[in-house]
């Protein structure tokens, strides 16, 4: 979607990013500006100051500023396009494309997007005013079996499809909608013999929401207990409702997600409504679908770890199993919460409560322990080749994991659970690291392109093709502290000690620059010659990286200690790389060995690689 410049323009000019952001947080006027409370940091002493005249923000705790569109932005987690187009929503501007033909085309899309928006609100109150319009209190007396309060099935907005297949279509014709509109909300059906009926009807109903909080589609319970209906049905596909990139209860719980910056994963919607109304309301389901890359990314702007607790039953753990994959390759840690048979989380908030069930969160698996668990239920682990076909699938999944700190954790879990030898977990390593350089292979064939790759909106991308994770951070931690040359000489770093190319020319060209301080280096880099334009270009991009790598302006405050962190986090991406490279030699000489079986010199230095890598994991233990 293209929105013309001259758009964004009048978007940006009538939006007082006073209003945009009093809807958001609390704003005080403090002279010609206004301050509050950082919606990004722990403070209480304000430090976030909105200019009215220049139509700016700054927030001196975080460092964050920019414009009304940069705001909505870094809070809500949102790409700029979306920002754009919640602004021109809420200031009622329609965004047309360039000219012409596409120009009218765009405005009818705009339109009948907006009139099926409000076709399925309509819809929404009417379910409601039926439900307490139903003479037999079908749908209220199913929701207060379930417990749900008055007020929890006001936040949720639950209601009830009459039991007639025309009433919910007549209620609409009054209201002056068209058949077309009625078929694309994804509400109404149509018959063979051509009449229009209510797909819900008879239902209990849950309306789906975007992270707007617009009513998108609907979820509907069956409350016959027939077995020829099915349980739960959803509204279709439409140019609306997308399953693949909805989470029910999203928008309920989108505060609770961003403070706490995990979301717990369920099956259905009454698991997500019993849940927030007992207090956990960073909770959120798929509705009609397995958990897709579309949902993944969209939790990724607001959660750094996620809680799979699916239903007990098989088809339950096969959902969480195929998870698990999913959050890893997109740096979500993942836990599974495992419930007692024949439970699901709604029945135990009702029957156990908020505190048995924050219990079971507290205890939750890690994916490791998880599969381990349901392999050694089904399967004999004596097998070799089941065995083998399990490590496989386990080094595939570990890998997926970009933060190479924490694979040596998994392996040694994993190798502990199945009380494997010391010559199993060697082969482990060395499928691993077989894996790792078929990976790494497919990313230097990328390198090879023109330099259009390095763009800073890639800069994440771009760093993985040419530096392994540790030599980023550890090259990220240096750039941050606040004597960068004094750190490498007092760790005793060299270019030899990095392992790709790139890291030593990297490391070299740091050793020439001339600066005291990261600011001027990053001067330097700013005015460097065009020689230096590809290394220039990743120390950019190391310095723009995410704040986890960055300490904030409270590092201020606290200078004494600043020094012995970084040098603990340097030393822990060191110990990575010493690992991995423990780990090749070890490889390298078992195939030695599988050659010269009676070489005693050859064992006498496996032996040896082996008690280094011992030592250096008793380091890590005690660190």
């Amino acid at each position: 979607m293209h929105i013309p410049e001259e758009i964004i323009e009048q978007i940006r000019r009538d939006a007082d990013i006073v209003e945009i952001i009093s809807d958001h947080m609390v704003l005080k006027k403090r002279g010609k500006n206004y301050i509050g409370l950082s919606p990004f940091t722990s403070e209480k002493t304000p430090s976030f100051v909105v200019s009215p005249d220049k139509q700016i923000f700054k927030d001196f705790s975080s460092g964050k500023g920019g414009n009304v569109f940069t705001f909505l932005m870094e809070y809500r987690r949102i790409t700029f396009l979306e920002a754009v187009v919640e602004l021109a929503n809420k200031l009622s501007i329609e965004i047309p494309t360039q000219s012409g033909s596409d120009q009218k085309q765009n405005t009818e899309k705009v339109s009948k997007r907006k009139r099926t928006l409000e076709l399925l609100e309509e819809v929404k109150k009417f379910y409601i005013t039926s439900m307490r319009l139903d003479e037999k209190h079908t749908a209220i007396e199913y929701f207060i079996k379930r417990g749900f309060t008055s007020e929890v099935q006001d936040k949720f907005a639950l209601g009830y499809a009459p039991d007639s297949w025309d009433a919910t279509v007549n209620h609409l014709k009054s209201k002056g909608y068209t058949e077309q509109i009625m078929l694309e909300s994804g509400v109404i059906g149509k018959s063979k013999t051509g009449k229009l009926y209510d797909r819900f009807k008879g239902r209990a109903i849950f309306p789906i929401k975007d992270h707007l909080g617009k009513v998108i589609g609907f979820g509907g319970r069956d409350l016959t207990n027939s077995d020829k209906a099915a349980k739960y049905i959803n509204s279709p596909q439409t140019s609306i409702y997308d399953k693949s990139d909805v989470l029910y209860g999203f928008y309920e719980g989108m505060d609770s997600i961003r403070n706490n910056e995990v979301a717990i994963l369920v099956e259905g919607y009454a698991d997500v409504v019993s849940l927030s109304q007992a207090g956990v309301e960073n909770v959120v389901a798929v509705s009609g679908t397995a958990l897709t890359e579309k949902h993944t990314t969209r939790l990724k702007r607001y959660v750094n770890s996620v809680f799979l607790n699916y239903d007990s039953d098989r088809a339950g753990v096969n959902a969480a199993d195929k998870s698990i994959d999913l959050c890893l390759e997109n740096e979500i840690d993942v836990k599974i919460v495992v419930l007692p048979e024949g439970q699901d989380p709604d029945s135990i908030i009702r029957e156990k409560g908020k505190k048995e069930y924050e219990l079971l969160l507290r205890k939750a698996k890690t994916f490791v322990e998880f599969r381990v668990e349901n392999f050694k239920k089904d399967n004999d682990v004596k097998n070799p080749k089941l065995l083998s076909e399990f490590l496989q699938k386990m080094v595939r999944t570990i890998n997926k994991i970009k933060d190479v700190f924490v694979h040596d954790h998994y392996i040694n879990s994993l190798a502990s659970l199945l009380d494997l030898s010391e010559s199993e977990r060697s082969l482990i390593y060395q499928e691993k690291n077989k894996a790792s350089q078929r990976s790494e292979q497919g990313k230097l064939e990328l390198v090879t392109g023109t330099k259009s790759s390095w763009q800073p909106e890639n800069m994440v991308t771009d760093l993985k093709l040419v530096l392994n994770d540790a030599e980023i951070k550890i090259f990220s931690h240096l750039l941050h502290s606040k004597d960068i040359k004094q750190v490498i000489v007092k760790l005793q770093l060299t270019p030899e000690f990095f392992q790709t190319n790139m890291a030593m020319r990297i490391f070299d060209h740091l050793e020439y620059l001339e600066f005291n301080t990261t600011e001027e280096l990053f001067q330097q880099i700013l005015h460097s010659e065009e020689a230096e334009e590809e290394i220039n270009s990743i120390l950019t991009n190391i310095l723009l990286l995410n704040e986890e790598f960055r300490p904030s302006d409270e590092w201020e405050k606290f200078r004494h200690i600043e020094a012995t962190n970084e040098e603990v986090l340097i030393q822990e991406a060191i110990r990575s790389i010493i690992l991995h490279n423990l780990e090749e030699e070890i490889r390298l000489i078992i195939e030695r060995i599988e050659e010269e079986p009676d070489n005693d010199s050859i064992m006498i230095n496996y032996r040896d690689l082996i008690k280094r890598r011992e030592v250096m994991y008793e380091k890590e233990t005690k660190s």
